[in-house]
């Protein structure tokens, strides 16, 4: 997402980026009344953004050790829940945890103060890195050339999603469409196994009439 601002003689300027933002707080070129719009059409405040100021590491509450990973609000170190957001402050990476900057999903260190992604933190998602998701790839392969076409091709195809998701690291959507593949074997392998009965009954009553 891209942002626009107000300057003091009210001129409109951008787009920038959140990184640019940021740094434009930490000079003192934003203040917490500077006007903000979005690409999408939203504006207002900057104070009213969660957690912009705090990830700028203005207006920490006093005893505000850590940031919380999803929203980049001030947090305590061992605190398990995140006031602003209502997330577990240490699982994602959109934020760093010790100093609030934006990081992109790519990144293993924070670029602004070289704090590395801890090893419990999860990249931009729900679930853990190291989860073992199958993708029912194979099964849906087999379905395609052995029991149900159709069936088959819609297995491969969130199949395919679901490899791609967990490459991407969002385990929680990799895990939906892992979970969707396996529906779709499973109800094609069931349709062949309830086709071929039918087929079986008709044609012994149909030998059966001869």
């Amino acid at each position: 997402m891209n942002w626009f601002y107000y300057d003091q003689q009210g001129q409109k300027i951008g787009p920038i980026t959140d990184l640019e933002l940021r740094e434009l707080i930490d000079q003192g070129l934003i203040l917490p009344d500077t006007k903000l719009e979005t690409d999408t059409g939203h504006s207002g405040k900057a104070r009213q953004v969660p957690g912009l100021f705090a990830s700028a590491g203005q207006n920490a509450p006093a005893g505000a050790e850590a940031y919380c990973t999803h929203c980049g609000s001030p947090v305590a170190r061992q605190a398990a829940v995140c006031l602003s957001c209502g997330c577990r402050p240490d699982t994602s990476n959109k934020f760093c945890r010790a100093c609030g900057a934006v990081m992109s999903p790519e990144q293993i260190v924070c670029v602004r103060c070289g704090t590395p992604v801890q090893s419990g933190q999860a990249p931009h998602g729900n679930g853990s890195e190291g989860e073992d998701i199958p993708d029912y790839m194979g099964w849906a392969i087999a379905e395609m050339l052995l029991c149900n076409f159709v069936f088959g091709i819609f297995a491969i195809v969130y199949a395919s999603g679901a490899n791609s998701a967990k490459e991407a690291g969002d385990y929680a959507a990799a895990r939906k469409k892992a979970i969707v593949a396996g529906r779709w074997v499973w109800a094609g392998v069931w349709l062949t196994i309830i086709s071929a009965v039918m087929v079986i009954g008709i044609l012994a009553l149909a030998a059966g009439n001869l």
